[in-house]
């Protein structure tokens, strides 16, 4: 699994994450989509059809090969929840200590807030550099399977 593999499962997932940006929008339904992406496609789970997501895949790709590369990046991206679980469990650990722990908790409680607000922000540049890659060159869908209701694989194509 070398760079290549890498490559197709940043690109499925930025796909991913714009199929379920417009998904939401498409069918008001914002926020109750989720997926996951490998270097095969992705899937998604959600209240939609397969026509549904085929639609929104199309759309996906289409706006992304325009440039609007900012539907790769995803507030909800899994990346975001595990940069800021580290960061708030690491800064409760600093803070807490092994001395005066009750004392300190208020404080733990504020700095990890304020590390969870700037780990979405770091998820975001991660997502950015690391995790997505919005240009998506020629990739296409192959075919979408419906595993079980509400969720379903999405089949790509990446020359």
């Amino acid at each position: 699994m070398g760079s290549n593999w890498l490559t197709s499962v940043r690109k499925n997932h930025a796909v991913e994450h714009a199929t379920i940006s417009i998904l939401g929008r498409n069918l008001d339904k914002y926020g109750q989509f989720g997926g996951s992406s490998n270097g095969n496609g992705y899937y998604i789970f959600g209240p939609a059809t397969k026509e549904n997501i085929l639609d929104a895949s199309t759309e996906a790709i289409g706006r992304l090969n325009l440039g609007e590369h900012q539907l790769a990046i995803s507030p909800f991206c899994g990346t975001n929840f595990l940069l800021g679980g580290a960061v708030a469990t690491l800064t409760t650990g600093a803070i807490l200590g092994k001395k005066n722990r009750l004392a300190k908790i208020p404080e733990a409680i504020g700095l990890s807030v304020l590390g969870l607000v700037g780990a979405f922000r770091l998820g975001s540049i991660a997502q950015r550099k690391w995790t997505t890659m919005a240009e998506i060159g020629n990739l296409t869908i192959a075919s979408i399977e419906e595993i079980n209701e509400g969720l379903y694989r999405v089949n790509t194509n990446i020359d």
